[in-house]
C-alpha cells in the first residue's frame, strides 16, 4: 500500500497538532503550579523553633496574605498602605510565610507569583516607596 503525499500531509498535520495540543496542556499545567520558597532562619546559627523568636501567628500571616491580595485585586485608585506596611515590618523568616501562603491561596487561579502581583501595581507617592522596599527585599531572599 502507498500512501499518497495528500495522505502523508493530512498524517503529518494531525501528528502536528496533537503534538501542539499536548504541549499547551503541559504548558498550563505547569502554570497552575504554587511556588514555594525556603523559609530562611533569622538567626542562621540556630537551628531549633526559637530561630524566629519575634514571629507573627499563623493566623495573622494568613490575615494579612488576604488583605493583600483584596487590596491588589481589581483596579483601585486609592490604595490602603497598611497591608504593605505590615508585610515590610515582618522579619525574613515571617516575610517568607507570608509569600508562600499567598502563593498558595492565590497562585493557582492567577497563575502570578506574589511577587508578579506587587509587580504588576502601578502606585505613586508613600506606596510606591514601600512597593520598591517590598521588591528589593524580594530580590534579597530570591523569591521569584
Amino acid at each position: 500500500m502507498k500512501v499518497s503525499t495528500k495522505q502523508f500531509l493530512i498524517i503529518g498535520g494531525v501528528i502536528l497538532a496533537v503534538f501542539i495540543i499536548i504541549g499547551i496542556w503541559f504548558y498550563r499545567k505547569g502554570k497552575k503550579q504554587v511556588t514555594i520558597a525556603e523559609v530562611p532562619f533569622d538567626s542562621p546559627f540556630e537551628s531549633s523553633n526559637s530561630n524566629n523568636p519575634y514571629s507573627v501567628s499563623d493566623s495573622e500571616l494568613v490575615e494579612l496574605s488576604d488583605r493583600l491580595y483584596r487590596e491588589m485585586d481589581g483596579f483601585g485608585i486609592w490604595r490602603d498602605a497598611d497591608p504593605y506596611k505590615d508585610l515590610i515590618k515582618l522579619s525574613d523568616t515571617d516575610f517568607v510565610k507570608v509569600y508562600n501562603i499567598f502563593n498558595t491561596n492565590h497562585q493557582s487561579k492567577s497563575g502570578e507569583t506574589l511577587k508578579s502581583w506587587i509587580e504588576n501595581e502601578y502606585v505613586i507617592g508613600e506606596l510606591a516607596s514601600y512597593i520598591k522596599s517590598i521588591l528589593d527585599r524580594m530580590g534579597r531572599l530570591n523569591l521569584i
